[in-house]
């Protein structure tokens, strides 16, 4: 029982040393560029359209204070599509579609709050804006029924297009070094294009090289 007070008497100003040690002297703004990789998952109405996809971005990351970060970014994914989606704008039972793909391209500014577990890894809450544009969807198709079939490619978009809307991002931030920053998070988003609001999630890993 001695020894065990005596392990606790030594260890806990080791601690304190430790923590001091990375807040010692004054704060200095950080700013990394990030890549991502995520997956997109539809739900509601554009769940009846699309599947889950994988999808990449860049993002600059602001850390300007000890607990607050912006970060702007730029995201994009080829993004499956039903087949069904289209077979439904066809009126013919002898049509084939494949290859079907859509695009997604996305802004987002989002505000970062940190909460610090030991100065080297954080939990984060983050809540921003983006807008998002839907690209063209594209497939491959071939009509039957006739001496020889007609192949050809079908082209259409999502109505409307654009959508604007909001998101929050929680999610655990760890340091590497001095230059590297890795973050794991979910971003849950809610979109409104003018007739409807639907929403997606986005499982998301970033990693960070620290610019200056």
């Amino acid at each position: 029982m001695k020894r065990i007070a005596l392990i606790l008497l030594i260890l806990t100003p080791l601690s304190g040393i430790h923590a001091q040690y990375f807040e010692r002297g004054p704060w200095e703004s950080r700013l990394a560029l990030t890549g991502t990789v995520g997956i997109w998952s539809p739900k509601g109405d554009d769940a009846t359209v699309f599947g889950v996809s994988l999808g990449g971005g860049l993002s600059l990351n602001y850390w300007y204070n000890p607990r607050t970060q912006v970060i702007l970014g730029i995201n994009y994914s080829s993004l499956k599509t039903q087949q069904e989606y289209f077979r439904g704008l066809v009126d013919t039972l002898t049509f084939d579609v494949w290859d079907v793909q859509g695009r997604l391209f996305s802004t987002q500014l989002e505000f970062r709050q940190l909460f610090s577990a030991d100065n080297l890894n954080y939990l984060y809450l983050g809540a921003g804006g983006e807008l998002v544009f839907f690209g063209d969807i594209v497939g491959n198709y071939e009509i039957y029924g006739t001496q020889q079939p007609i192949k050809g490619t079908i082209r259409t978009k999502r109505d409307p297009n654009f959508a604007g809307g909001l998101f929050v991002d929680p999610g655990m931030f760890f340091l590497f070094y001095k230059k590297v920053f890795v973050d794991v998070g979910v971003r849950v988003h809610w979109l409104y294009d003018g007739k409807r609001s639907t929403y997606w999630l986005q499982p998301a890993f970033s990693a960070g090289w620290r610019l200056k």
